[in-house]
């Protein structure tokens, strides 16, 4: 097992800091990273759909603004017309996708949370027992779990903010729709730094979870 490493006392009462059940954490994630990029997975996925949702919304809320601010209605049957009407069909067909995006995320991120749960036991369990003999303590044994946890919860937050990025990206340079992006207002890289944030505190939210209920099976009482 991994020795204690303290940090040198910097304002905390001359007390040190055991960084122990941190490291243990991040050495299970090494030494099974087949589980943990399961759970990455998962949770990105479930992370990536509330993205789209969360982003699909601001769009059609940007939409509909710049509508109703005074898009002509009749323009003599110009392209603006066409768009018009074409724009009022799209914003009811988005409120009623977002439903579904929203639903699908949050029954992916109840599956990410079994998930870690699943794997934050199946891994952490000799762990737990060699901590328990070397005289650790449950608190130190849990901050190792929810370390490893968060750790997973951080890396697919990061990961869902990539796929978002890089899905917006490719959407914006499709030649077919340039013409048509051109004149409307669009979400674009603020709205997408804004989410980074509660993309993170979700992927960590969930995967912490995941981190007590195993606890409830490796420190049962």
């Amino acid at each position: 097992m991994l020795a204690a490493m303290p940090v040198p006392p910097s304002g905390l009462g001359g007390r040190t800091v055991n960084l122990r059940p941190v490291v243990q954490a991040l050495d299970a994630l090494r030494r099974h990273p087949a589980p943990a990029l399961l759970v990455v997975a998962v949770l990105a996925a479930s992370l990536t759909l509330l993205g789209v949702w969360a982003l699909a919304r601001e769009q059609v809320e940007l939409l509909e603004r710049w509508y109703l601010d005074g898009v002509p209605a009749d323009q003599g049957g110009g392209v603006e017309q066409a768009m018009s009407a074409q724009l009022v069909s799209l914003i009811h067909w988005g409120r009623s996708a977002l439903t579904a995006f929203v639903l699908g995320g949050i029954l992916a991120l109840l599956v990410a949370v079994q998930v870690t749960t699943g794997v934050v036991t199946m891994t952490r369990r000799a762990d737990v027992r060699a901590m328990r003999v070397e005289g650790a303590s449950r608190s130190e044994i849990r901050v190792s779990l929810l370390a490893q946890a968060a750790t997973l919860g951080v890396a697919g937050a990061l990961v869902a903010f990539a796929m978002l990025g890089i899905g917006t990206w490719l959407l914006m340079r499709e030649p077919s729709r340039q013409a048509v992006f051109a004149s409307l207002p669009m979400v674009g890289a603020g709205e997408l730094w804004s989410l980074l944030p509660y993309l993170v505190v979700v992927g960590v939210a969930a995967c912490g979870t995941g981190g007590l209920l195993a606890q409830r099976t490796l420190l049962p009482r």
